[in-house]
């Protein structure tokens, strides 16, 4: 990973956590290393913006239970077929 990159992964992390509010361009510019610096103050570790180990580590602790709550909305939203409701009660809904 070069210096200046960053997953993109991380970005949208750092931005459900209401850390980070930029671009998701996988470029490690100063919004993102200052969420990362507020990432690693929150979670007790060396707040220096590098995304070494221990931050990565972090990091994947977090977005596998985010991954998990997309993957039961995306079931959820598959199981539910939207288009079947009547036309009636969606008419209470528009108006």
């Amino acid at each position: 990973m070069n210096i200046l990159d960053v997953s993109t992964e991380y970005q949208m992390l750092l931005t459900e956590l209401g850390l980070y509010n930029g671009a998701i361009d996988g470029i490690m510019g100063p919004n993102t290393r200052s969420a990362v610096v507020a990432f690693q103050k929150m979670n007790g570790l060396v707040p220096d913006g590098i995304i070494g180990p221990n931050t990565k580590e972090e990091f994947e602790n977090q977005l596998s239970p985010i991954a998990d709550r997309h993957k039961e909305i995306d079931s959820f939203k598959s199981s539910h077929d939207y288009t079947r409701w009547p036309a009636e009660s969606t008419k209470s809904l528009t108006n």
